[in-house]
């Protein structure tokens, strides 16, 4: 029964990279395939970010961010009992680390790991919150606003520069430092930036947030901005 969830267990970190380097295409789906129907099967990460998903649209219709300043305190409240959380799930998942620990054990420590990931999510939502609020460095977060207004639009362009890099003509997967990583990252990061101003600069939203909302709302909604028009900029 438990045998699924200790798939990935079975390879070390060079197996891994010899498989997604060396392997066919096909020979890579059918490892993916079984790496999903471990750590993603139906009990586990899936519900997990389609509920996700499904409270941020929740929280956009009842348009959420405009309730910040009257329920900031009780956010406060969460924040500080997420460190705690956090802080103590960090010094037991140490602590149990080094010693052999049953799978039952084990699988109590990888629900908890998802549920302080998912506060830490939280803690750096609050954090630029806060910091936005108390107006520091608002000029300097300003720029975030345009890669935020087209995160799924970002999400998976993300994923096409990273098979482009990995899997694609460059091929540097497992070829590169932890340093040449974060390069990587930030130089991706801030590419995406400066596209998705460019992008906003002539339409309203991104292409992938259009198609999202021409679904979500089941009718026509323009994309470009129109010129002498006077434009609301919807965040959602």
């Amino acid at each position: 029964g438990w045998r699924p969830l200790m798939f990935l267990y079975d390879f070390s970190y060079k197996q891994i990279v010899e498989i997604n380097t060396n392997w066919s295409f096909l020979e890579n789906v059918w490892f993916r395939l079984h790496e999903y129907t471990v750590y993603y099967r139906n009990a586990e990460y899936f519900p997990i970010i389609v509920s996700l998903i499904f409270f941020g649209y929740v929280a956009g219709r009842m348009e959420f961010y405009k309730k910040i300043d009257k329920i900031f305190p009780h956010l406060t409240i969460a924040a500080i009992l997420s460190i705690v959380f956090i802080f103590l799930f960090k010094f037991f998942h140490s602590y149990f680390s080094q010693k052999n620990v049953s799978l039952e054990l084990f699988v109590i420590l990888k629900k908890l790991q998802t549920v302080s990931n998912i506060l830490q999510s939280f803690l750096y939502l609050y954090l630029i919150t806060l910091m936005y609020r108390k107006k520091l460095f608002v000029k300097t977060l300003e720029p975030l606003t345009y890669v935020g207004r087209m995160s799924l639009t970002n999400y998976l362009l993300q994923s096409v520069i990273g098979v482009f890099i990995f899997k694609g003509f460059i091929d540097l997967y497992g070829k590169l430092s932890l340093f040449a990583l974060e390069v990587v990252a930030w130089i991706t990061f801030s590419l995406m930036l400066l596209g998705s101003w460019l992008w906003l600069r002539k339409f309203r939203y991104g292409p992938m947030e259009w198609i999202w909302r021409k679904l979500s709302y089941g009718r026509k909604i323009n994309i470009a901005i129109v010129k002498n028009d006077i434009i609301k900029i919807n965040t959602l």
